[in-house]
């Protein structure tokens, strides 16, 4: 079916004619928070008077996002992303961007008040969600591969320290970035670890006419776009390998997907006692590793027959909203398996009230979104959100702390600026110090029946 045009929007007969748009209004403006990339200037070029941009979550991942809603302000004096860096970022000891000091902080949230409006989110006087981690042990080889995974990209980090820009925007490269994501991966199924990338010796070493090979760590880019679902709407350039891959769960017996993955392990064992205490609720998956949910797919099937349902970046848009139907319709005993990218924002899914997230993500205001698809008006149950959790394992962990780190900066700048309708505006004083944040935790939740 053809797309229907969308280029009017951009046509330069509007501004010929001298009628602009007399509002725009820009919801989940998450997605477009980076300069610079193609969704941002493609709104930002739209000829219009006014624009109200939206938002459940407008830090979303680091506190610096904010310039890209800036770019949006007409006559602002930020003309860049480093000119508002420059403006209210301090500079860490490897030369990166670091939170804001205090008097910088206070100029920040002085400024974003200006233009900003928050309403806090228990204005929406939704049922209660109850949030627990689930903690286990990865296998001891795999947890050892995840510990050199991490290991290798803290060195690189530490050897480009040395060349970073001044006003280094804290961003990693992809090469960096693989390292993580193999360690991820070595975290969730040993099946997901794609094979290490081989390359000869340097032949000043005297190796060139030897067979003699060494492993690289560094994760080929075409293999990170085939495993980690980062945006639901991207075209999967190696269908073949697709169908490779699935051929081979698909072959799988019981030993085959358990072995080394206690994750997957894990998940199984929280999914039947879900289903044994409250089987008349419906249960979504999340994971960001579509890989992750074909063995989730194939252990439900292997274990109960059952088959659960998509929806992901392999779903055709115009197949969605059937999913969505049949899950709705369906019984409560299949499973509603979504990834991050596909089924994290824009979804309205209330007819279930557990949520299980395989593992920990980089972005815990994702995490949010993706809990808000089911913990939102209309929600007649109390939510119950299980996340998995590897204690021996050093990328869960890294994650963790990065997430604590955002999230820390992030609710400090969004404090003052939050507030309930009858609430009076508060200008923070300048020489008034910034208490500290609380920090959410998790509860081990092993029995269930206690809720």
């Amino acid at each position: 079916m053809p797309k229907r045009p969308n280029d009017i929007l951009h046509s330069a007969f509007w501004r010929r004619v001298g009628l602009p748009f007399k509002r725009v209004v820009l919801d989940e403006a998450q997605v477009v928070n980076k300069r610079n990339k193609p969704r941002h200037d493609a709104i930002k070029s739209l000829y219009y008077d006014s624009i109200i941009v939206m938002s459940g979550n407008l830090p979303h991942n680091k506190w610096h996002n904010f310039s890209g809603y800036v770019d949006f302000l007409a006559g602002h004096p930020f003309e860049d992303h480093q000119r508002f860096l420059r403006a209210f970022s301090t500079l860490d000891y490897d030369g990166r961007v670091d939170r804001p000091e205090q008097d910088r902080m206070i100029f920040l949230q002085r400024f974003l008040m200006r233009f900003t409006i928050a309403r806090p989110s228990s204005m929406l006087k939704l049922k209660d969600c109850h949030s627990f981690r689930r903690y286990f042990n990865v296998d001891p080889a795999m947890a050892g591969m995840i510990s050199e995974f991490v290991e290798a990209f803290e060195r690189r980090r530490q050897m480009k320290g040395d060349k970073l820009p001044m006003e280094f925007d804290g961003s990693e490269d992809g090469e960096q970035m693989g390292l993580l994501v193999q360690a991820q991966l070595a975290s969730m199924h040993p099946a997901m670890v794609p094979p290490k990338k081989k390359k000869k010796k340097d032949a000043e070493y005297g190796d060139e006419d030897e067979d003699d090979e060494e492993d690289e760590l560094a994760m080929p880019s075409e293999e990170m776009d085939a495993i980690y679902d980062y945006v639901d709407d991207k075209e999967n350039n190696s269908h073949e390998k697709r169908r490779l891959w699935l051929e081979k769960v698909a072959d799988m017996n019981m030993t085959d997907l358990y072995h080394g993955s206690n994750r997957l392990s894990q998940f199984v064992k929280t999914w039947k006692k879900i289903r044994q205490q409250y089987p008349d609720r419906k249960v979504v998956v999340f994971s960001s590793f579509l890989k992750f949910l074909d063995l989730v797919a194939a252990a439900i099937k292997q274990e109960a027959g059952i088959v659960a349902l998509h929806y992901d970046g392999s779903v055709a848009q115009g197949h969605r909203p059937k999913v969505q139907k049949d899950f709705e319709e369906g019984p409560p005993d299949v499973p509603l398996l979504l990834t991050s990218g596909a089924g994290g924002f824009g979804l309205n899914i209330t007819c279930a009230s557990v949520v299980i997230q395989t593992e920990i993500w980089w972005n815990a205001n994702v995490e949010a979104q993706a809990r808000a698809r089911v913990h939102r008006q209309k929600q007649t149950e109390e939510v119950l959100y299980l996340q998995l959790f590897a204690l021996n394992s050093d990328i869960d962990c890294f994650m963790a702390k990065a997430q604590h780190k955002k999230g820390t900066v992030n609710s400090e700048v969004m404090k003052p600026i939050v507030r309930d309708l009858s609430q009076a505006l508060e200008i923070p004083a300048l020489l008034r110090g910034l208490p500290e944040m609380p920090v959410a935790k998790f509860k081990q939740h092993e029995n269930l029946k206690e809720l």
